[in-house]
């Protein structure tokens, strides 16, 4: 077995322990797979993404199919994608995105959250290197409920100090804005216009 990178558990090629019972792919998993790779494709086409920075991720069974690390979104296809559980735990030789820590811990502490999309928009990027949240001096700030969008310190990419603390911050933000509703179902798959 080859070394894995630090902050990953390289298995070998059955089904991850967070992953029980999803080892075949159904019709569904194709269709949520096709569905992370269009996901994927629009945010590089509309600028949120640029290279392979950024991620997708649907909850899947006890963990998530997310997409792989290093890959770019015009590149990636959907047999790619890895279906991992939520201790970063994966099947096969294709590693799952250095952010799977920021997703599983979305997952834990939010048990409605269905997927995950992490972007890095220009000007989000550049409020973050700010190191505050951002306070609702304007109306649209409201739309993610509460008085400010929670910014977390700066940590190391990939790491589980990152993925914990963002983590932490978006169950404060999802309680104020949904008052402890579940997410409202997706009206539509995400497609290019």
């Amino acid at each position: 077995m080859q070394a894995s990178p630090p902050g990953f558990k390289l298995v070998d090629s059955s089904p991850p322990e967070g992953a029980k019972g999803i080892a075949e792919m159904s019709a569904a998993e194709t269709a949520i797979r096709r569905a992370i790779v269009e996901c994927y494709r629009e945010l590089a086409q509309r600028g949120l993404n640029v290279g392979a920075a950024g991620n997708v991720s649907v909850r899947f069974g006890e963990g998530m199919l997310i997409t792989p690390t290093g890959v770019p979104p015009q590149e990636v296809e959907e047999a790619e994608l890895v279906v991992a559980g939520l201790d970063g735990s994966h099947a096969g030789r294709v590693r799952p995105s250095s952010e799977w820590a920021m997703h599983a811990a979305v997952y834990r502490r939010l048990p409605a959250a269905g997927a995950v999309i992490h972007g890095h928009p220009d000007a989000c990027v550049a409020l973050s290197c700010q190191r505050r949240p951002i306070p609702a001096f304007h109306y649209m700030i409201g739309g993610f409920g509460g008085d400010d969008v929670p910014c977390t310190p700066h940590l190391t990419f990939g790491t589980t100090e990152l993925g914990n603390a963002a983590g932490d911050a978006l169950p404060r933000l999802w309680s104020q804005r949904h008052r402890a509703r579940p997410p409202p179902p997706l009206e539509r798959p995400l497609t290019p216009e």
